[in-house]
């Protein structure tokens, strides 16, 4: 199913293009001045606020730069909440006071990471995927972690959820953050009895994960309905700015852009307050289809349905399954299965009108019968557009969100 979802990704996602502009203002939770090159903002996010990553001196995080087997130690240390080890470091070539020295002999002492040969422990070198996965597993407290055992172990903990390079590739910053929530959200491992894994638990004995265990979060994980761009419930409707509601729970105070809205999310709450940011669940699939007769196709093929339950939204408002088959400037048909079991919960159709930018100030489209509209400026969401453009436009609930012919 993994795979299959990461397939799917390939297709354009029109609600990706109309999304950008809003959910770029919602990326001021990391302070780095590159932050806009994160891809795994949200994975990022909930890590920096909790002190698992953090920046350079210069104020970057450079996203795209190899992790080190020291930088390795100190995020596995800090995953554990480990800030303090007393221990001596066996390693040959790290010396008395290098900046990593208690991590890397706490991840050495634990087996989480191991030296070569030669006692070294070669801080500096590159980690390769598949090195930083037998680390994770084993601060998981998975057992003979081996060669032959190691891809079948990924597999079993999801720890590859989300992340499309092989495993022998070296894991750059950002990556290493997709993996580092991707452990983080799993159960954590006490003990081993008769060949089983023993969890940790909460009071009411239900396994954590190193979330909650660790640093004592709270997880709530439904399907977003509303936040400050719309809202499934209620008509032509939205949550004030800088709030968001998943189903079965009060609004938390915390911005999503309309792209999370009809997806089933994780958050995470420690002393009422939000960590990071709201983070798609790992387990569901969203694929998306760029008219009927492609969704058809696909649903023909790959064995996936909808049921007497599957709930349709046109442009987020609720509607019926003949909204799928109108004719529209331009469409994407967005289909939500939230727990795999390929009978798809949610399809959501969002359609644009194409038209013509004519003025940024104030802000004004024209469509093809020649009218004009008139939008006031705190209603209009768009990107790089200019005037004379030709774009496509879709409003929901009142809020209209124009982007470009090529997005």
């Amino acid at each position: 199913m993994k795979r299959l979802a990461c397939l799917i990704l390939t297709l354009a996602l029109l609600l990706s293009c109309v999304a950008f502009s809003v959910s770029a203002a919602d990326r001021n939770v990391l302070p780095f001045t590159d932050a806009d090159q994160i891809n795994h903002y949200a994975d990022c996010a909930i890590l920096y606020d909790l002190g698992v990553i953090s920046g350079n001196p210069d104020g970057t995080f450079n996203p795209g730069r190899n992790v080190t087997r020291a930088e390795a130690a100190v995020m596995a240390c800090r995953l554990l909440d480990i800030t303090v080890y007393g221990g001596v470091c066996k390693a040959a070539d790290i010396y008395k006071g290098h900046w990593a020295e208690s991590y890397i002999a706490y991840v050495v002492d634990m087996g989480m990471m191991t030296l070569s040969p030669d006692g070294r422990f070669q801080p500096n070198l590159a980690v390769t995927v598949r090195d930083f996965c037998r680390t994770m597993l084993r601060l998981l407290g998975y057992e003979n972690v081996t060669d032959s055992r190691i891809e079948s172990l990924i597999e079993q903990t999801n720890l590859l959820s989300g992340f499309e390079k092989g495993l022998d590739q070296f894991i750059t910053r950002d990556d290493c953050c997709l993996l580092l929530y991707n452990a983080a959200s799993c159960y954590q491992i006490e003990r081993w009895v008769d060949g089983k894994p023993i969890y940790y638990t909460d009071a009411l004995l239900n396994p954590t994960s190193l979330f909650e265990h660790r640093f004592g979060l709270i997880r709530y994980t439904e399907l977003l309905t509303a936040n400050e761009y719309a809202d499934l419930n209620l008509h032509d409707g939205h949550l004030e700015k800088g709030y968001t509601k998943i189903a079965e729970h009060r609004a938390f105070n915390v911005s999503t852009g309309l792209e999370y809205v009809g997806r089933r999310v994780d958050i995470f709450v420690k002393d009422d307050e939000v960590v990071g940011l709201p983070h798609v669940h790992t387990d569901e699939t969203c694929l998306s289809f760029k008219d009927y007769l492609t969704y058809e196709a696909f649903m023909f093929n790959n064995g996936f349905s909808v049921g007497a339950e599957t709930q349709y939204y046109f442009n987020y408002q609720l509607s019926d399954r003949y909204c799928l088959i109108g004719e529209y400037d331009r469409s994407e048909i967005i289909c939500v299965d939230s727990n795999n079991d390929r009978v798809f919960d949610l399809v959501l159709v969002v359609a644009c009108e194409e038209a013509k930018f004519t003025s940024a100030v104030p802000v004004r489209i024209e469509f093809p019968d020649g009218t004009k509209e008139l939008i006031p400026g705190e209603h209009v969401i768009y990107g790089e557009v200019k005037e004379g453009d030709t774009v496509y436009v879709v409003c929901v609930s009142g809020i209209w969100h124009i982007f470009s012919e090529n997005e």
